[in-house]
């Protein structure tokens, strides 16, 4: 396979896909979603709305034909009425309608738009009811009738605007829009009966427009695929990657800010770069027996792990009473929806695991490479999609590396381990894993030589096809003298987020909470969690406590509230995740004919949302500080009008700015279809909302994005190590090299951390304010001893 081949292949790919939406938009009458008549929509509304504000205050002075338009035109903002007459033409560019039919077009769905804006002002409770049940309708159409039947039955008056009203205000905005655009063009022509007929449109300008602006647009919608030569070593932040000139290369970061790019030029990141060339230069290939597995499994609709069902799920049948029994039509309703929502995630599904694997039969054989991108974080992601080292578990169980080792008899440990990881006991001692693979050999054995005659033990792994690789792995290794291995072999931090908090701060508690101590057993901050909210809510006499206490809290149910605590995860957050979890396990006790405590979801999960941040606060207790420190610092940097940006112990250069975007541009409640196109634009200024709220989480992702470049290096200039795998928080190679790697990343962390980060930032923020104004100082460090890190046995396992 030629490289060359790959990228023109690429291109072609990317030009058929977009063909394809461009001409199913075209026959659905949404032309408007397309960029190239989008971005041309965008660039005619404030011109068209201009034009609407002169052509009222011209009808409100002098008489006129028309001007009977004027009372409707002027019940909604001028930038509305563009962008809704706007989208009304360019929705069906690409067809010829007559005068009467475009103009009538428009002014229904002004008229629409108008009336539903009074539910909007009125009843807003009844407004996000009705948008909630919308969204299950097929088309613009059947929401706006569903909307009227609605308003109708709730007594809400529908305007019923004149039909000759109704002419005379699109024919307006039609002349408007011809008159101040280049994008019609209205002619008379005579029909097979001898009729004239105006019709209108798209211009020969505007077709011109779009035939060549899309054969651009086409350019820059490659399908990204692996390559099949070395990626090119990034130096800057422009070239690398792809090599050749089918396509305009993408950046090395995910930004659409130029000249945070040239900045990025302008800074030494040799470090930065080293790393990430490393990592890109990792060769892979498919994994051929874990593939014919996942293609068995998908081909006799076993569903294991990602692997989706081939049909969808039945829909409840209607009841008999339902157009009477309101309970039973709400019931009904309620669980299509559901089933609605399950399908369309499992179309998904299907679609994704197809693509993967049409990549895997298309490289299979081949060696491979994904060359990487970052985010603005420093964070790295390959930039090929479908199948790549950080998909899914059956993505991921499909690639293996193609450089292969010697086993060893460390590798040998690091391969067991690795195993029972797989299969769910990583957190367990060391010793425990190597004892359950040593119990459960020969049915490992067993799944690596006959895996579907022994799909139930594999299938029942946490990671079944990751853990069905390994037994492949372990079945070969078994029955050979010396074995080569290609398999991945991967470490996970341990709450990484807590972690990297924890040694920022030399947080003694959070460190050994989060596995950075020497320690027989490794700590699972989850369930210590989970067991001290428990014992919590048993000693309070509350009838949502004694709710709790029995039903349990266990390490599920706040698994994700502690793990997106540091990324400054609201109390409405994690009310919504222990509900998700409430909901799943009143399902299941109603299944078993179990007692359920509650009647409600949502009270008892708000409740508890409570009890879980509260004791996440006294488990890991500077994590309050130090978000409510940097929430600080990134409001002065938003009062100053200045981007929160900061060298991260990487040498990458993190820029976070979240823009205020203007509310007045176009609130439309037509429905999803219209608020896509609003025409959002920067107003200037910092969102404090939002920077606040992500300042925490961008600053521990570029601390973990350092960490991956430090032990990356390290591993690789002392020893070698030149294939690596990373999915942020767990890194990946051979089994012989896990056990040096581990060791670097421990080493890493102390390098890393032993650097003044906290006082580097803010001396970094302060250049950026104005003279005379600093950041408070950064929060107190505690007494943690660094160097202990260096037995900590669990802190990446």
């Amino acid at each position: 396979m030629d490289e060359g081949m790959v990228e023109r292949e690429m291109v072609e790919l990317g030009k058929l896909r977009y063909r394809h939406r461009v001409a199913r938009n075209a026959k659905h009458g949404n032309e408007t979603t397309d960029p190239v008549t989008r971005h041309a929509m965008a660039v005619a509304v404030p011109v068209v709305a201009q034009a609407i504000e002169s052509w009222k205050l011209m009808s409100r002075s002098r008489p006129g034909r028309m001007h009977r338009a004027l009372p409707y035109i002027e019940r909604l903002p001028s930038d509305v009425v563009a962008l809704l007459a706007l989208k009304s033409l360019l929705d069906s560019a690409s067809q010829s309608r007559t005068m009467l039919k475009a103009a009538n077009s428009i002014a229904r769905v002004l008229e629409d738009e108008s009336d539903f804006r009074h539910i909007v002002e009125n009843e807003p409770v009844l407004w996000q009811q009705l948008q909630r049940q919308v969204r299950g309708n097929i088309n613009e159409r059947q929401r706006r009738e569903f909307i009227q039947r609605s308003m109708k039955h709730h007594n809400f008056g529908i305007s019923k605007w004149d039909p000759k009203d109704r002419a005379q205000v699109g024919i307006v905005l039609v002349e408007l829009i011809h008159q101040n655009t280049d994008l019609l063009k209205i002619e008379n022509i005579r029909n097979e009966r001898g009729k004239t007929l105006t019709m209108i449109s798209a211009s020969d300008d505007f077709i011109d427009y779009i035939r060549k602006n899309s054969a651009k647009a086409e350019e820059l919608s490659p399908v990204w695929l692996p390559m099949v030569e070395t990626p090119l070593d990034w130096r800057d932040p422009f070239v690398g990657g792809y090599s050749t000139d089918f396509f305009r290369r993408r950046a090395l970061v995910k930004v659409h800010n130029r000249r945070y790019l040239d900045d990025l030029k302008n800074r030494d990141m040799s470090f930065v770069y080293k790393a990430i060339n490393t990592i890109q230069r990792t060769a892979w290939a498919v994994n051929p027996f874990i593939l014919d597995v996942v293609r068995s499994c998908w081909e006799n609709d076993l569903r294991i792990g990602d692997i989706p069902a081939r049909d969808d799920h039945p829909y409840p049948l209607k009841p008999d009473d339902i157009k009477e029994n309101d309970e039973a039509r709400r019931q009904y309703r309620k669980a299509y929806c559901r089933v609605k929502w399950a399908n369309q995630h499992l179309s998904s599904k299907r679609m994704q695991l197809a693509k993967m694997l049409w990549v895997a039969d298309r490289y299979i054989g081949s060696r491979m490479y994904f060359p990487m991108q970052l985010d603005f974080r420093g964070r790295g992601y390959p930039m090929p999609g479908y199948l790549n080292p950080q998909g899914f578990d059956a993505a991921r169980a499909c690639l293996r590396f193609d450089k292969a080792v010697p086993m060893t008899d460390d590798g040998e440990m690091w391969l067991r381990i690795h195993g029972a990881n797989c299969y769910g006991l990583d957190k367990e001692p060391y010793e425990r894993r190597l004892d359950w693979v040593k119990d459960f050999e020969k049915e490992i054995i067993a799944c690596g030589t006959d895996p579907l005659a022994n799909s139930p033990f594999w299938s029942a792994a946490d990671k079944p096809f990751e853990f069905l690789a390994f037994c492949d792995e372990f079945a070969r290794m078994k029955s050979s003298a010396r074995f080569m291995t290609h398999l991945p072999v991967s470490i996970d931090g341990s709450n990484n987020a807590l972690q990297l908090i924890s040694l920022l701060l030399r947080d003694p508690t959070g460190a050994a909470a989060t596995n950075c101590i020497e320690c027989s057993t490794p700590a699972d901050i989850y369930r210590l969690v989970a067991d001290q909210s428990l014992a919590m809510v048993s000693s309070m006499d509350d009838s949502y406590a004694k709710g709790w206490a029995e039903l349990g809290i266990t390490r599920g149910c706040i698994k994700r509230p502690v793990m997106t605590k540091p990324y400054a995860a609201t109390l409405y957050s994690c009310k919504q995740y222990i509900s998700e979890w409430l909901h799943d396990e009143m399902d299941r006790r109603r299944a078993a004919g179990l007692s359920i405590p509650f009647d409600d979801v949502w009270a008892p999960s708000m409740w508890l949302a409570r009890m879980v941040h509260r004791t996440i606060d006294q488990v890991v207790p500077g994590v309050a500080a130090l978000m409510k420190w940097l929430q600080q610092v990134s409001d002065l940097c938003v009062e100053h009008e200045t981007a929160v940006s900061w060298t991260a112990p990487s040498g990458f250069w993190v820029r976070q700015y979240y823009p205020k975007w203007r509310k007045e541009e176009v609130r439309c409640a037509i429905g999803p279809k219209v608020r896509v196109h609003s025409m959002n634009i920067e107003d200037n200024a910092m969102s404090k909302r939002a920077n606040r709220n992500a300042i925490t989480a961008n600053f521990v992702h570029a601390l973990d994005s350092s960490l991956m470049v430090w032990a990356t290096n390290r591993s690789h200039d002392l020893h070698g190590i030149d294939v690596f795998s990373w999915i942020h928080d767990q890194a990946a190679t051979l089994a012989p090299n896990v056990g040096i790697m581990q060791s670097e990343i421990r080493e890493s962390a102390i390098e890393m951390f032993s650097m003044d980060i906290l006082g580097g930032f803010k001396t970094e923020i302060d250049a950026l304010l104005p003279s005379g104004v600093s950041v408070p100082p950064p929060p107190e460090q505690g007494d943690f001893d660094l160097s202990l890190l260096r037995s900590a046995q669990y802190f990446f396992a």
